[in-house]
């Protein structure tokens, strides 16, 4: 349950960081896209309750690539969302721990 509630954070964090360092205007496949269906996405989500830190961004992208967390101990959520290729890996269905399929 907590490794599930990290993975989660880990991912936010990182989407959230990643969104930052690209938000300039035609960078990124995706910027594109969600322009055309929902309209400019602010560069930061801010909330009052859960403001966003420095060492919160570093925890996301520390565990982003932390292979630990998987159960092999061999796969960080960067090997299937890498974020040099925009969180996408090309591929229909992503290779897990000893390579499983899905």
């Amino acid at each position: 349950m907590i490794r599930n509630s990290l993975v989660q954070a880990a991912i936010l964090v990182a989407l959230i960081a990643a969104g930052q360092a690209s938000a300039q205007p035609g960078r990124g496949p995706g910027q594109m896209m969600h322009g055309r269906m929902m309209g400019s996405l602010p560069s930061a989500m801010t909330s009052d309750q859960n403001p966003i830190t420095d060492a919160k961004v570093d925890l996301g992208r520390m565990l982003f690539y932390d292979t630990r967390l998987s159960a092999g101990a061999g796969v960080s959520c960067n090997s299937c969302h890498s974020l040099m290729d925009y969180g996408v890996d090309g591929k229909a269905v992503s290779s897990g721990h000893k390579g499983q399929q899905g």
